[in-house]
């Protein structure tokens, strides 16, 4: 019984760092070391527009002048807008992202919740 349980802990731990932790590359650990700040990232997917915004799954690729990673929720203000955004466009922003905030409705959906689920934990 012993074994057993001793072979599934190397595993639990293996699974952890690949699934729960943060590369040294994602983009909320380069935010530190970075001064003047540019964020490079593509739209990914398109998510269901507001009345007041276009939404986005995006992918970071550049943090200033560091390569970086990470999934990021943006939004796209639609005021003044001259062409609507899509998938596989750049963004690039001196922005840098906010974490989201929790859901405000009670026994509501929890939006927050489900972003982490899928590893995003900012928006822009």
């Amino acid at each position: 019984m012993h074994g057993f349980i001793l072979f599934f802990s190397p595993l639990g731990i293996i699974h952890h760092q690949q699934n729960y932790s943060l590369p040294s590359y994602y983009y909320s650990h380069l935010e530190k070391e970075e001064k003047q700040t540019t964020l490079l990232i593509k739209l990914t997917e398109t998510l269901k527009p507001n009345d007041f915004q276009y939404r986005f799954y995006g992918k970071v690729i550049r943090l200033g002048q560091k390569k970086s990673e990470g999934k990021i929720l943006v939004g796209i203000i639609r005021d003044n807008l001259k062409q609507v955004p899509n998938t596989g466009d750049l963004i690039l922003t001196p922005m840098l992202p906010q974490p989201i905030l929790s859901q405000t409705n009670t026994g509501g959906f929890d939006f927050k919740k489900y972003l982490s689920q899928i590893k995003i934990h900012d928006q822009l």
